[in-house]
């Protein structure tokens, strides 16, 4: 973990709501794992706390994130124009875990939730990918060429059938179950909450990067504790320290 100075070398809306943010570095970043993110400054003197974003790609120099517009720290990153300065601490969290183990992986992402989900395909070239990729409507989808250049399979739903399959990605990738190894995913409560009901009785693990309100970051606040069945017992763990990735079947929804 180091906090970094970066350049904005590229920024760009990818559609109404969602932009795409390159930040450059002068020196050589630490090593990321997949799954990992980044507590980033907002140019605003008035808003004190970092925003945390999944590194959706990287190398030794840069890094790539898509970041949601909901509010006023999301809206004052929006408008950050090539060459700012501002800085960044990474990589923080736990990234997936144990994937040299598995062969055949389904991956399920919802919406931007599909972000934390794509360098993992990048990183592990001897594994077959199936990707399961949902959004709300044509318009907010996001990714999709990306995972099709490292993926064996990517299967797009929509909820109102203006692009791909009509429904819902995790409906798709139930399908297809049998075909796996293991599962990762990430998305909205909503989806974390149908997977896990979904997979209670499979056999294989399904890996999940949950998405859950940080302030500080690095574990010293506790907003962002959720509860997890650890030995039989349920514990409040932080998604920023312990996590973000836990198994499923660990997660209390």
């Amino acid at each position: 973990m180091k906090d970094i100075s970066f350049k904005v070398s590229d920024i760009k809306l990818v559609n109404s709501d969602t932009v795409r943010l390159v930040l450059t570095s002068e020196e050589i970043l630490p090593k990321i794992t997949a799954g990992q993110f980044l507590n980033l400054e907002v140019p605003d003197n008035s808003l004190i706390l970092r925003r945390p974003f999944c590194i959706y790609d990287y190398d030794n120099t840069s890094v790539t994130i898509y970041l949601a517009v909901v509010g006023k720290g999301t809206l004052a990153l929006k408008n950050l124009k090539k060459g700012e300065i501002l800085k960044a601490t990474l990589p923080l969290g736990n990234g997936f875990f144990k994937i040299n183990t598995y062969k055949n992986i389904g991956i399920l992402g919802g919406g931007i939730g599909c972000a934390p989900l794509f360098r993992i395909t990048k990183d592990y070239k001897d594994k077959n990918f199936f990707a399961y990729l949902g959004f709300n409507s044509k318009d907010k989808a996001l990714f999709i060429n990306d995972f099709k250049k490292t993926c064996k399979k990517t299967i797009v739903a929509t909820n109102d059938g203006s692009l791909g399959e009509k429904g819902y990605a995790l409906d798709f990738i139930k399908k297809d179950i049998a075909n796996f190894d293991a599962i990762i995913m990430c998305g909205p409560h909503g989806l974390v909450k149908a997977a896990k009901e979904t997979f209670k009785n499979i056999s294989i693990p399904v890996l999940v990067s949950l998405e859950q309100r940080m302030a500080c970051g690095v574990g010293a606040c506790l907003v962002c504790t959720c509860p997890i069945i650890a030995d039989e017992h349920q514990k409040n763990k932080r998604v920023c320290i312990e996590g973000p990735v836990f198994d499923i079947k660990e997660v209390v929804v």
